[in-house]
């Protein structure tokens, strides 16, 4: 396969892996934020716990998007390119 296609999968796998690093981090700490937000909150407040645990279940749903086109890119790769950018 062409070496310029082969970096460039080679950037957009890393790519992948940094988004999805980065992501994770970000979920992690946002939701322990809305946790300990939600644990604190004063008594008088209205009830949130459906509306944190759907925004964690959209932070779910996300993730799972991300790395079904992750998946997607590399399964295009070997049953694609593989095939179809060798040498002539």
């Amino acid at each position: 396969m062409n070496s310029n296609i082969v970096n460039q999968h080679r950037e957009i796998v890393m790519t992948f892996d940094l988004l999805i690093n980065q992501i994770n981090d970000h979920l992690f700490y946002e939701e322990n934020i809305l946790d300990d937000r939600n644990k604190n909150k004063p008594k008088n407040h209205i009830n949130v716990d459906d509306k944190i645990k759907n925004h964690k279940i959209y932070h779910k749903n996300l993730l799972n998007k991300i790395n079904k086109l992750y998946d997607d890119f590399q399964n295009h790769i070997v049953t694609m390119d593989l095939k179809h950018m060798h040498k002539l």
